[in-house]
């Protein structure tokens, strides 16, 4: 920087201006107030924008990367129209919530609803938005999305897109259309083009997959064998037994979606859908199927692979006579989405692509509502026409936090027709007896995708009188007076051991939330503090010891619905390892360069080297090193970090991989995590913390998934009495709106 413009910035109190012409940061004044002048008069002009931006960009409103984008537009094509690139930065804004593009015609109807600004977020911005002075008429902070776009009709403000031909194309091409614009618009949809060819690309694939017939046994045969794996009911009274027709409807298709809440059995299904395969191929004198098993994170991969283990070896067993192979063909591993199709940051496409396909038969995803569009493409790209893809999730909750909703898009589009074609009905008839809707359908995509969907309905954890259940039945609903009334009622707030559901109201001095927080975490806690070669121990092994320490650990956990705040994660990791250090169960103040033991932590970048995947959690143990140990003639205690292990039975003696804290590079403390990173893990008790303020990332879907996280109790911790139930009431009353067309392309190829 010279020294001129040192002295610029110095000046002006350090405020750096954005140049959307020229190519760096421009260090000059702040600009002047925007003036609030009638809608019809509004020009926006070039020097607006920019000051615009740069407003926002100070009070943290838009990201760096968004107002970039602004700036590369300009430089790529100078005669944009200023509207053009104010789109252009709303769809780079949106992407960075998980949206695929931005939808036109609900941005201008009510742009700061969807662009989510200004953020409610304190902590999320520098400066809230001040008001208009109405003696002068001058804005004194950032004006509003919504106050820019009064300055145009719906129709203009389409004609200026379609005016920067090099910047945004138009769907569909014309014959005239040249090079690779970066944006596309379709519709009343703009799109930055990869998202827009991803959604292309994997509509197109699904669409094929379920349209394409397979080669079955005769019905006889799957009847047998299905009558045979459901030897019971488990529908629940008067149901069908929607776990049966899923397995025969995943058997019948190239592509197979299940979805379901918690506990319907999603697990149970795959696993016997599993040897279902393998009972039919192994009679047909064929060789078993080769499986694989993934998830998008790897706590989701980890507890998949811990609930199949443990169901394959019962399922299995009274058919180990017959069908001697049936055991050995199920899969021991799960992996993680990335690390199955070879996703790396140094390689420019996955090892596995539409020209080297994955050898496999059946591919099944589970937790796929944290699927992205980006990896889901990469996933049926690596896929051979003939390998079978079942993705299993809940379509309810929280969707990915890359851009795109995989799995609430195909969902809402395969459920919406209640019901099967007559012909898909009669086979189902005849191979699981089972009597299912017939629905008349509007396309023939419609009919493909519903035929080869599954709602499972019945919860085999909750019974119906379960207030986990009725809580999280009515935060799915909207009826957020219900759920109120669920969190307040006398029963749900007893403080008792042996509570379902229950509301405490945070103070000043946080006593509350110090008791629950010393009450779930103390437990596993002092298990660490407890020497495992202690003759009362009980533990044969570190190891052993260390798997104990794990589940103690799962079985409560804190969950924030934000990051920043002082209910948020990360200040509230600092103030639980504050308060615990204050309780004498850990030593932070011990820590060497920040390691201590009892510390979680919680890999936030995939490592490839030490095997580690994004979402894996790990906890800090004393460890007794053998060499050093040798080396110095007695045991010599150092800080290992535990992981499980997600090697096969019989491949790796050790079920805990340690790693030396000093390797570990991207992880943070996890004694608290967002909702988001907890999804794929269940836990006896599910403690959501809700901050004071409203915020717009607290949605329905969001409370949803921290309720489901339960196996037994939850408990909501609100940080001010009145408050809270507020930001809870809005949060169930606020949907999430998925802003691609994946449902509808799949309607219409």
């Amino acid at each position: 920087m010279s020294s001129e413009s040192s002295r610029k910035k110095r000046a002006t109190g350090g405020q750096m201006s954005f140049d959307l012409v020229g190519n760096e940061w421009a260090d000059e004044a702040a600009p002047e107030p925007l003036p609030v002048v009638p809608p019809a008069a509004f020009v926006l002009t070039q020097a607006q924008l920019t000051a615009c931006l740069d407003e926002w960009g100070a009070a943290h409103w838009v990201r760096s990367v968004d107002i970039a984008v602004a700036r590369w537009v300009v430089n790529l094509a100078p005669n944009t129209s200023p509207w053009a690139v104010l789109a252009l930065v709303f769809t780079s804004h949106l992407a960075g919530q998980g949206h695929v593009c931005l939808d036109l015609a609900a941005c201008w109807q009510d742009a700061d609803g969807l662009l989510k600004l200004p953020p409610k977020d304190r902590a999320a911005a520098r400066r809230e938005p001040r008001v208009a002075n109405g003696q002068n008429g001058t804005m004194q902070g950032p004006l509003r999305p919504t106050q820019i776009l009064a300055g145009t009709c719906f129709a203009d403000w389409l004609a200026a897109l379609d005016a920067c031909p090099d910047v945004i194309a138009r769907m569909p091409l014309t014959q005239e259309a040249t090079g690779s614009p970066p944006f596309i618009r379709d519709g009343a949809r703009l799109y930055l083009r990869r998202y827009w060819h991803q959604e292309q690309a994997v509509a197109h694939a699904i669409s094929h997959r379920v349209q394409s017939p397979r080669a079955l046994p005769d019905a006889p045969r799957i009847h047998a064998v299905l009558t045979a794996l459901f030897p019971r009911d488990t529908a629940g009274v008067g149901g069908c037994d929607w776990q049966k027709i899923a397995c025969a409807v995943a058997l019948r298709h190239a592509f197979a979606l299940i979805t379901g809440g918690p506990g319907t059995g999603k697990t149970t299904t795959v696993v016997k859908f599993l040897m279902l395969t393998q009972m039919l191929a192994l009679q047909a004198g064929l060789p078993p199927l080769r499986i694989l098993l993934c998830a998008p994170t790897g706590k989701a991969a980890a507890r998949l692979r811990q609930s199949l283990l443990s169901q394959m070896d019962a399922l299995s067993a009274p058919f180990a006579a017959a069908y001697p192979q049936l055991r050995a063909s199920l899969p021991n591993t799960v992996d993680t989405v990335h690390r199955l199709i070879g996703i790396r940051p140094d390689q420019a496409q996955p090892k596995y692509h539409a020209g080297a396909p994955l050898p496999a038969d059946v591919v099944v995803i589970d937790e796929a509502s944290m699927l992205g569009l980006a990896l889901m493409a990469n996933m049926l790209a690596a896929l051979s026409p003939d390998t079978q893809l079942i993705m299993l999730g809940d379509k309810d909750q929280l969707a990915s936090v890359e851009p795109g909703a995989v799995l609430g898009e195909l969902s809402a589009a395969a459920l919406s027709a209640e019901g099967y074609t007559p012909e898909m009905a009669q086979w189902l008839r005849a191979t699981t007896d089972e009597v299912v809707d017939v629905a008349a359908y509007a396309s023939a995509g419609q009919t493909a995708l519903a035929e080869a969907t599954v709602w499972l309905r019945h919860s085999h954890r909750f019974g119906s009188s379960s207030a986990i259940a009725a809580l999280a039945h009515c935060v799915n609903a909207g009826d957020d007076t219900g759920a109120v009334a669920w969190l307040t009622a006398p029963a749900s707030s007893d403080s008792d051991s042996d509570f379902a559901i229950r509301l405490l109201h945070d103070d000043a001095g946080r006593r509350p939330l110090l008791s629950v927080v010393l009450a779930a975490l103390g437990p596993w806690l002092r298990l660490v503090n407890t020497p495992w070669q202690s003759a009362d121990s009980g533990y044969q092994s570190l190891d052993d010891w260390a798997l104990a320490v794990f589940a103690a650990h799962s079985q409560a956990q804190l969950l924030c619905a934000l990051r920043h705040g002082a209910y948020g994660v990360v200040g509230l990791n600092a103030w639980i390892e504050q308060s615990l250090s204050h309780a004498g169960l850990i030593h932070a103040d011990r820590a060497l360069d920040g390691w201590y033991a009892g510390r979680p932590v919680m890999v936030t970048r995939n490592d490839p080297a030490l095997h580690l995947a994004n979402g894996d959690v790990g906890i800090t143990l004393p460890y007794i090193d053998p060499e050093l140990s040798r080396a110095a003639g007695s045991p010599v205690a150092t800080l290992r970090v535990a992981f499980l292990s997600d090697a096969p039975q019989g491949h790796l003696a050790s079920a805990i991989r340690w790693i030396n804290p000093h390797r570990l590079v991207f992880v943070e403390t996890a004694f608290a995590l967002t909702v988001h990173k907890a999804q794929g893990s269940e836990f006896n008790q599910s403690i959501l913390v809700l901050p004071a303020t409203p915020n717009p990332v607290i949605t329905r879907a969001l409370i949803y998934t921290a309720i489901t996280r339960a196996r037994t109790q939850f408990t909501l911790i609100a940080a001010a009495p009145d408050l809270s139930l507020r930001v809870l009431r809005q949060g169930i009353l606020r949907p999430v709106k998925q802003s691609g067309q994946l449902g509808d392309l799949l309607q219409r190829f």
